[in-house]
């Protein structure tokens, strides 16, 4: 790290006169030094305009101004503006140097500084937290580095007796990717994970589900509560889970405030040795980390995962990382390649409905309200959807949308098409369901594959709340 002073002279200790006197430095300009080209290149200007008799040199949001001219270097002072085109002549001008051949700065060193005092913004009311966001900038997961050098000698028998000398550099590919140390802090872990996001497999019901992972761990606590229950009290009607139950929710950080005051408390025993909620939550955070990284890269066809229970009940052989074969051709599970996405890859067997509709009057079929098993579909809530956009450089608004693709990561989006928030008609005596609508499910795709230029787009609802359906329809 470096910081540059504006307000500081710039002394070059190689000129023959301050090596004779080292108390006297040369009256350089201020600022950061620059050839001519390079400071016109960085500050975005693209032509020469004559202002009062002076010129400065224009682009579109800034303006060059020379302030003052030595025989050895010229000073500079660079305005901008943060939002229209800047009006060279409708500036205020203070101290400034009136010539009208640019041409000159070229052949001198040309010094630049923004502003004679300057405040720093960062951390104050005025410097909105609110507009910062991820970049879609390429991700460099690897990087070819020289692993050292080998020398040997060679020596060949035949006459006359030849030997030479051999050399070869090796290289590896060392991984870019940096794994942050998992917070020991317990509410400050709840945020997190709860805008954190996992993937749950059922395989038994063969259908997933993307969802918060702070709710799947909560509901990991319940389940380990019921494993670490006597077989004897399942039956007795008066013992209750101590720990409390999420409410449903539309989005993970919904839950943070009810689970924010209960770490104290206790799952087992007493005193010193009292097990209480906070270690667990945080114990099983960790391990899904562990696991997180363990797990392999998956494709269209094929996914891979550990076993939920295995993390919740860290049993002594370990866990070993499950491969799940997808059906259809992978048109059906054109979703799985969002597990590489995700924060969490876990696989389990009956653990019901993870998303359902919220009750309404207007959805009356018992089937649409239901993801139906046995097809790898993958019931996808749009909250979840929103924090891979993000993380993406984009962001997800609840009115409506022109855009075809929405980016999940650096190559994979979700081709927005159809209309996934329909409204459903059917009722319990209705032989039709939305399973069998066309423009029900939504594809993950990669980016530009669905682009057309020419193509109009129809603006579409977003319904945050909402969730979305991956798959490809089936047909009776």
């Amino acid at each position: 790290m470096f910081i540059i002073d504006v307000d500081a002279p710039v002394v070059d200790d190689e000129d023959p006169k301050l090596k004779n006197d080292n108390t006297k430095a040369l009256p350089f300009g201020k600022g950061l030094e620059l050839s001519f080209d390079l400071m016109a290149a960085l500050a975005a200007v693209e032509f020469p305009v004559i202002v009062e008799r002076g010129v400065v040199l224009v682009g579109y949001h800034t303006v060059l101004i020379p302030t003052e001219i030595k025989k050895d270097y010229v000073q500079f002072h660079l305005e901008v503006s943060q939002e229209a085109q800047i009006n060279p002549h409708a500036l205020s001008y203070g101290s400034r140097s009136l010539v009208s051949d640019y041409h000159q700065f070229k052949l001198k060193r040309c010094f630049v500084g923004w502003c004679e005092r300057a405040h720093i913004m960062l951390g104050t009311r005025l410097l909105s937290a609110d507009t910062i966001r991820y970049t879609n900038s390429q991700e460099k997961r690897k990087t070819l580095h020289l692993a050292g050098l080998s020398a040997g000698v060679q020596a060949f028998s035949c006459s006359p007796i030849q030997a030479g000398i051999t050399g070869q550099a090796n290289f590896s590919f060392v991984t870019n990717k940096v794994s942050f140390t998992p917070s020991t802090v317990y509410t400050k872990m709840l945020r997190n994970t709860a805008k954190e996001v996992a993937l749950i497999y059922d395989a038994s019901a063969k259908r997933s589900w993307l969802v918060p992972k702070l709710s799947m761990l909560v509901h990991m606590v319940h389940v380990w509560v019921k494993e670490n229950t006597p077989p004897s009290k399942h039956y007795e009607t008066d013992v209750k889970d101590p720990v409390p139950f999420a409410d449903p929710h539309y989005d993970g950080l919904e839950i943070v405030e009810a689970f924010e005051g209960a770490g104290d408390i206790v799952l087992c025993g007493e005193g010193e040795d009292a097990f209480r909620l906070r270690s667990l939550l945080l114990g099983l955070n960790i391990n899904l980390l562990q696991v997180r990284t363990a797990t392999e890269t998956g494709d269209s066809r094929t996914l891979y995962g550990y076993e939920m229970m295995d993390v919740v009940t860290e049993p002594g052989k370990g866990s070993v990382m499950k491969k799940i074969s997808l059906s259809g051709d992978g048109r059906s599970s054109n979703w799985a390649r969002l597990a590489n996405v995700v924060d969490s890859v876990i696989v389990c067997s009956d653990i019901g409905p993870a998303i359902m509709p919220v009750e309404s009057v207007q959805r009356m079929s018992a089937l649409c309200n239901c993801l139906p098993c046995g097809f790898d579909f993958l019931a996808a809530h749009i909250s979840c959807i929103a924090q891979l956009t993000k993380r993406a450089g984009g962001q997800l608004v609840p009115t409506t949308t022109w855009v075809s693709e929405i980016n999940l990561d650096h190559s994979r989006c979700w081709n927005f098409t159809g209309d996934p928030f329909k409204n459903c008609n059917h009722d319990n005596k209705s032989r039709d369901t939305c399973w069998e609508t066309p423009n029900l499910f939504q594809k993950i795709g990669r980016i530009g594959q669905s682009r057309n230029c020419s193509q109009q787009l129809e603006p579409k609802r977003m319904c945050l709340p909402g969730a979305v359906v991956f798959g490809e329809r089936f047909r009776r």
